[in-house]
């Protein structure tokens, strides 16, 4: 349904010589405007405007603190992810995520994960870290969940 304007003046192609009510005017007619030929098509259609802000990837990054013996680690690790269905046991959710060679300063590091598209529901999920810096044999969970 388009808006109907009554009474609409015919004015001046510079907006500076408007006086204020009519500068008024012009931007409240230029504003039904944009959103008769704009949003209200959206909202007619049945399309939300969030739905138009959907994120268009699964992965996100994890940021994280490394200590070892209440000291920051700075240290070049591998690390593995594993998300589960529970804090303890459950069932693993999808593949473990291998990161090699992950800088850390400071203890300080970041990783970019994707665990898929339907790894994340509405039931709570639990993300496992294994890790293994230079001098380590073999990894290590770190605890809790």
């Amino acid at each position: 349904m388009c808006p109907e304007f009554q009474h609409v003046k015919i004015l001046p192609r510079s907006d500076a010589a408007l006086s204020a009510s009519e500068r008024s005017i012009t931007v409240r007619i230029r504003l039904n405007l944009l959103f008769a030929l704009t949003i209200a098509p959206l909202l007619a259609t049945g399309l939300a405007l969030p739905a138009l802000a959907q994120p268009s990837t699964t992965e996100f990054t994890y940021q994280g603190v490394l200590q070892d013996g209440g000291g920051p680690v700075s240290d070049t690790c591998a690390f593995n992810y594993a998300l589960f269905d529970a804090a303890t046991a459950g069932t693993q959710i999808g593949a473990t995520l291998a990161r090699p060679g992950v800088v850390v300063t400071n203890g300080l590091f970041a990783v970019k994960l994707d665990f898929g598209s339907g790894a994340f529901s509405s039931t709570p999920r639990f993300l496992e870290i294994a890790v293994k810096c230079s001098g380590d044999a073999v990894f290590q969970t770190l605890l809790p969940r």
